[in-house]
């Protein structure tokens, strides 16, 4: 252990070999290599998806739908959210429905970069999920997994 009292350690005097710390070199990764990604969800007013996206959150998740679940915005009021959200961040329409109708009517109305599914997959099944990345080719789909 080394004794940094002023009766054992002179600061004029080099460490000796033996004391030698190695310099751990920063490693700075490439944007593309990014390795984690941040979400918040059920952000519900311009305000708050102002202050998420100004902090650097990846995506800024909209719980959207037709009221049949607690907290969902309707479109219009996710689209308010949604104009305030500043690059890099994007918005997350999360969509608990099973209702593929209504999710492709709502996700066409208010054109979100991403459409995550939250329900389960006994109700919303693969090949249901397939017609609807059809339908809408240009949106990514984001899967929550139980």
């Amino acid at each position: 252990m080394l004794n940094l009292s002023s009766s054992h350690f002179d600061p004029n005097r080099p460490l000796t070999k033996h004391l030698t710390i190695p310099v751990i070199q920063r490693f700075d990764w490439p944007l593309w290599c990014k390795t984690m990604l941040t979400q918040i969800y059920e952000v519900a007013t311009p305000a708050e998806a102002e202050a998420i996206s100004a902090i650097g959150v990846d995506h800024v998740g909209v719980l959207v739908g037709d009221g049949a679940f607690p907290r969902e915005l309707s479109v219009q009021k996710a689209s308010t959210v949604m104009k305030m959200v500043r690059a890099p961040s994007v918005l997350s329409a999360l969509f608990l429905s099973a209702d593929i109708a209504l999710i492709e009517r709502m996700a066409r109305e208010l054109d979100p970069p991403i459409v995550h599914l939250g329900a389960s997959t006994e109700l919303l099944t693969p090949d249901l999920v397939v017609a609807l990345r059809k339908s809408l080719p240009k949106v990514k789909f984001m899967r929550s997994v139980p």
